[in-house]
């Protein structure tokens, strides 16, 4: 409930699969995941808010350069990335360190916040492109790798 009591989730369009308490919900498809993937899924979440977080304070202590924050989207990148092969690319926007985390490439990644443009080079180790700042930038990228990947068969 939100300060004004009403649920924030009630709207039909939403789709909910747990309850309040984190339980599953009668009527819930569940993904048929083990528990120790749910529990990898949930410390990608938590370690990439709590990178989220500590990035933001360097930045405005002036410790890093331009930092793009990412918590509420937490999500999207590690959902997605888990839902990968490791030999799969990801061609990722500034937003999505969800991604980076998933692939367990924190330590090679965080130089390139720090100024040092040997973290982009780094991260291709785990199939990773360099990121891209500008919105939508990553996609020409993508496409063209893709093309190349077919070309090459």
């Amino acid at each position: 409930m939100d300060e004004h009591g009403t649920d924030p989730l009630a709207d039909e369009d939403v789709v909910r699969v747990l309850d309040a308490d984190g339980r599953p919900l009668p009527d819930a498809t569940v993904p048929d995941l083990s528990d120790d993937r749910f529990r990898a899924i949930y410390r990608d979440l938590v370690v990439t808010r709590r990178f989220d977080e500590r990035a933001v304070s360097l930045q405005r202590q002036g410790r890093i350069g331009t930092y793009a924050p990412c918590a509420g989207q937490e999500g999207s990148a590690v959902g997605s990335t888990h839902a990968l092969a490791d030999r799969d690319l990801i061609s990722y926007q500034y937003r999505e360190h969800g991604a980076i985390v998933a692939r367990d490439l924190l330590t090679e990644y965080l130089p390139y916040w720090m100024g040092h443009e040997v973290g982009t080079e780094l991260i291709a180790a785990g199939n990773v492109f360099p990121l891209n700042i500008g919105i939508g930038a990553h996609l020409p990228h993508a496409v063209g790798a893709a093309w190349a990947f077919d070309y090459r068969g």
